[in-house]
C-alpha cells in the first residue's frame, strides 16, 4: 500500500480512491514515513453514526493532502488540497 501512495502523490493526480479498507492509524504511519505531519490541533473530525471522518496532513514538499471516508461504508480517499 505504501508504493501505491507514494505512486499517487508524486503522480500530481488530485484524488486516490482506496480499493479496500484498512486501518487509518496504518494509512497515517506510512504518510508520515513518507514525510507528512498530521495537521490536526484538536483531534478527530467525525460526524453521524456512519462516522466520516477528515484528517489533513501536511508535507513541505508535496502540500496538503485530506483523507477521508466512512468506517461504515469504507470508501477511504486521499484528496490533494494544495
Amino acid at each position: 500500500m505504501k508504493k501505491l501512495i507514494q505512486d499517487f502523490i508524486k503522480s500530481g493526480e488530485q484524488e486516490f480512491k482506496f480499493q479496500q479498507m484498512m486501518p487509518i492509524r496504518d494509512i497515517e504511519d506510512i504518510l508520515k514515513e513518507i514525510g507528512f505531519e498530521d495537521l490536526e490541533l484538536s483531534g478527530a473530525e467525525t460526524n453521524g453514526w456512519q462516522i466520516d471522518f477528515w484528517y489533513n496532513f501536511q508535507s513541505s514538499e508535496y502540500g496538503v493532502y485530506e483523507l477521508s471516508g466512512s468506517l461504515h461504508y469504507g470508501d477511504f480517499q486521499l484528496i490533494k488540497q494544495s
